[in-house]
């Protein structure tokens, strides 16, 4: 970890490219969501889409504010708030991070790969 080896700037900088690839994700499923729509897909189509819109608007919205903790995150390592010595929040958002990666990593091959 880049924080641990005092490499803020290095730190601050991967913590953007991960709210980055949050905010592709989001536009991404925003406009998914949009295709659906047009396509006359959604929650009453069939329990497929009410599964599928649920699950995924659930991990749209905490993609979204793990990417807003990441943004407060990066706030605190520019403050110094963080350092070397001191980061036990910064771990704590890591850990929520790749939470909502691990719960990707579950629903992508259930509702895209598997149908």
């Amino acid at each position: 970890m880049a924080v641990r080896a005092d490499q803020l700037k290095t730190a601050s900088r991967w913590l953007w490219g991960a709210v980055m690839c949050g905010v592709v994700y989001l536009v991404i499923k925003y406009f998914e969501y949009q295709w659906n729509t047009a396509q006359g897909l959604d929650t009453e189509t069939n329990i497929f889409y009410g599964v599928y819109y649920y699950v995924t608007f659930n991990h749209f919205l905490h993609v979204g504010w793990g990417s807003a903790g990441l943004v407060w995150v990066i706030y605190r390592i520019n403050t110094g708030v963080y350092s070397k010595n001191e980061h036990e929040g910064l771990i704590n958002m890591a850990l929520y991070w790749h939470m909502i990666d691990l719960a990707w990593i579950t629903i992508f091959p259930l509702l895209y790969v598997i149908r």
